[in-house]
């Protein structure tokens, strides 16, 4: 069968609608994998979010322990002060009372010395 050239034009109209639905596949091929990556990163970002939300939370709870411990602490030092005011207060009173002793002491002492003075004076 003799070629013409009217059917060497359809052969390069064909071949290059053929070349232009090839280049539009791989144009297809390529949008299909960018979206298949693009989908593929919202999920990564979903999950992101998700830890995001999580570790949130988790900050949350433990700003509220250290505020309950802070609290708590806070009425300890409260306690231990009153309480060292207190045995401030007792050790004052113990240092007056030993005070007040000693004075007794020092008095009985003094009268003991005086009986044993007056009783050698009587005695000689």
């Amino acid at each position: 069968m003799p070629k013409d050239e009217s059917m060497d034009v359809r052969i390069a109209i064909l071949e290059s609608k053929v070349d232009d639905l090839l280049g539009k596949f791989e144009e297809f091929k390529r949008d299909y994998a960018t979206k298949a990556e693009f989908a593929d990163l919202q999920r990564q970002i979903e999950g992101i979010r998700a830890d995001v939300e999580r570790l949130d939370r988790r900050v949350q709870r433990l700003e509220e322990r250290i505020a309950h411990l802070e609290e708590r602490m806070t009425r300890l030092e409260q306690r231990i002060e009153s309480e060292f005011k207190q045995v401030a207060t007792k050790a004052e009173s113990r240092k007056d009372l030993l005070t007040f002793a000693l004075g007794i002491i020092t008095i009985q002492t003094a009268i003991n010395a005086a009986m044993i003075t007056a009783v050698v004076q009587f005695l000689r």
